[in-house]
């Protein structure tokens, strides 16, 4: 693979990478347009770090986090990866088993227990280690499928990075399910094998067929 850095972060894209994608921002919005692969994706500026890997399936982006969950504003935002990371990881502190329903994407919601009110128990040590979680970097295919890899303060000895993959769906980063790891590049090379599967998925579908034959 091979990296492209991006020193300046967010708001300085360098002349000899323009060709593998472009970026600027969005005087209305305060957001940032990266173009990559011929998609756009849209995040809050300024932001994290960001550079370009070169991987089989095409460029994936890499969004330097480095935060625990606590540190971040408190307000549930499922615009980015890492915010809707964090409000998972919250509910999972707080026992608020219902909210489930709006953080996973549809398939993955379409398989939990129905919506009853109840709130489970969570021992203030296991809420604590939720909160203390460290998000590593963020990684993005295709601007639509990105997973957060994470250092878990509750993991186990096989299991101690967490890699909590997301889809975007209506313009939410909504979740699909994780999985652990033991070391950060087991984590990485997890999801290479899982943008391979979206590859392979997406060349599977039918192309659609334009009405008008252009």
């Amino acid at each position: 693979m091979r990296a492209i850095n991006l020193n300046g972060g967010y708001g300085r894209a360098t002349r000899h990478v323009a060709a593998v994608f472009t970026s600027h921002r969005c005087a209305t919005a305060g957001a940032l347009l990266v173009a990559a692969a011929g998609v756009l994706v849209m995040r809050p500026a300024p932001g994290p770090q960001m550079r370009i890997v070169q991987s089989a399936n095409g460029p994936i982006q890499v969004f330097e986090i480095g935060r625990r969950v606590r540190e971040f504003p408190p307000a549930e935002d499922l615009s980015t990866p890492e915010t809707a990371y964090v409000a998972m990881k919250r509910v999972w502190a707080g026992g608020d088993k219902d909210a489930l329903h709006r953080l996973c994407g549809k398939s993955l919601a379409a398989g939990l227990p129905p919506i009853d009110g109840a709130k489970r128990r969570v021992p203030p040590k296991v809420a604590g280690q939720h909160l203390e979680t460290r998000i590593i970097e963020v990684r993005v295919f295709r601007g639509a499928y990105a997973s957060v890899i994470a250092r878990c303060s509750a993991g186990g000895p096989m299991s101690r990075y967490e890699m909590n993959n997301l889809c975007l769906e209506n313009g939410k980063w909504l979740h699909q399910g994780n999985d652990g790891f033991l070391t950060l590049g087991r984590a990485r090379a997890g999801f290479d094998r899982r943008c391979n599967l979206i590859a392979q998925r997406l060349q599977m579908q039918p192309a659609i067929t334009d009405p008008n034959g252009t």
